[in-house]
């Protein structure tokens, strides 16, 4: 691109757009980023739709441009001494170099038992920075510049007449979105559990496809389980899954239970590619098991609905111990009015319990706004 030398990881989702408005039926998804990075400058970061990581380097000039794409991104991983700069998708490649020291970030440390993940860019390592989703540096002699080019935070407020029009059009963009994510795949197949996500994935990827069998594969507990669980959970998806199954014939479900295979399964590997230990580890073996077996039964793709519970599928709840937290008491007894159904002990305590939270975090990022001298607890 212009003498530049663009290097991408990720993928793309609007590629027939893109071919369309750059003139490159057949390009692949790096040959279309650079394309768009050329035609477009800094604004193909929007006007490209995916998930994907950039580098862009001008071979002679001491100049460097990193980007990462909205909402979700590959890592990208840099540590700048004021001299030189280096950037790598794993912290150990920095390490490698043996110009970066291997140093464990207290703070980041402490930040975590609170589950303070506020700040994006903070990483495991003292002087080694995360490039955070919707964000690009620009590096050059003059220094490291990081901007945000994008944040949930600032999109136009959408306002339709009626409630109707608001599922139309979640229902238009997911059926969008889902073709999008299709687009170059041939076998895809679906990590499905008994809740709305998957289960929604599950049938947009069908009506995509109508002619096209599409594979699931469910968790399901090992042989002995023993069936102890809490009220408000399920323990076994299966009847939720067949449930789906026996709507839609177009579904063939797989059933993974991962037998003999503990929660640590994968853990080492994993905390050796990335130098961090995964959150949520107690599921982590069932969803091995599902990638493993979607790759044996020829599968290119595995749809999830991760981002379901922020999403179409977000039940606002903690919108309740916001309003309080604010002090716009008008606005929570019209919510709560609104609802009986969360006037309970439940909601109650969700309210608290959501209050508390904020009240740790604040603390939390007070005591790192605040420096504490030595020996203070």
């Amino acid at each position: 691109a212009q003498g530049q030398h663009v290097l991408f990881t990720g993928h793309i989702q609007n590629r027939a757009d893109l071919r369309a408005s750059l003139g490159l039926p057949a390009a692949d998804d790096a040959a279309l980023y650079a394309a768009a990075y050329q035609a477009w400058g800094d604004q193909a970061d929007l006007r490209v739709i995916g998930e994907f990581a950039t580098i862009v380097l001008w071979p002679n000039a001491p100049r460097m441009r990193i980007s990462a794409s909205p909402n979700i991104c590959p890592p990208l991983h840099y540590a700048h001494d004021g001299r030189q700069f280096f950037v790598a998708s794993r912290p150990q490649a920095l390490f490698d170099s043996q110009r970066v020291t291997r140093r464990l970030s207290e703070q980041k440390l402490a930040d975590s038992l609170y589950l303070n993940y506020f700040d994006r860019t903070q990483g495991w390592f003292k002087g080694v920075t995360r490039l955070a989703s919707g964000t690009r540096t620009h590096i050059s002699p003059a220094g490291v510049q990081l901007e945000s080019y994008y944040s949930l935070e600032t999109l136009p407020r959408i306002t339709l007449p009626r409630d109707q029009d608001y599922v139309e059009a979640a229902q238009a963009l997911f059926t969008e979105g889902t073709q999008r994510m299709l687009d170059g795949f041939h076998a895809p197949c679906v990590s499905l559990s008994g809740g709305f996500d998957s289960q929604a994935v599950a049938y947009f990827a069908m009506q995509a496809r109508p002619n096209q069998p599409l594979r699931s594969y469910t968790g399901v507990p090992e042989a002995g389980f023993d069936g102890v669980i809490s009220d408000s959970r399920f323990a076994d998806e299966r009847p939720y899954a067949q449930a789906l199954a026996d709507m839609h014939p177009q579904l063939h479900p797989s059933w993974i239970d991962a037998a003999g295979k503990s929660f640590d399964y994968f853990q080492r590997e994993m905390f050796e590619m990335g130098l961090q230990a995964p959150r949520n580890a107690m599921n982590l073996h069932w969803i091995h098991e599902i990638y493993r077996q979607g790759r044996l039964d020829g599968c290119d793709v595995v749809l999830t609905g991760s981002f379901g519970n922020a999403t179409f599928s977000f039940g606002g709840e903690q919108a309740l111990p916001g309003w309080l937290r604010r002090g716009q008491w008008a606005r929570f007894a019209r919510e709560l009015w609104a609802c009986p159904a969360v006037l309970s002990a439940k909601v109650s305590c969700h309210c608290c319990r959501a209050a508390c939270g904020r009240v740790s975090r604040a603390c939390a990022m007070a005591r790192r706004m605040i420096p504490l001298p030595p020996g203070a607890r």
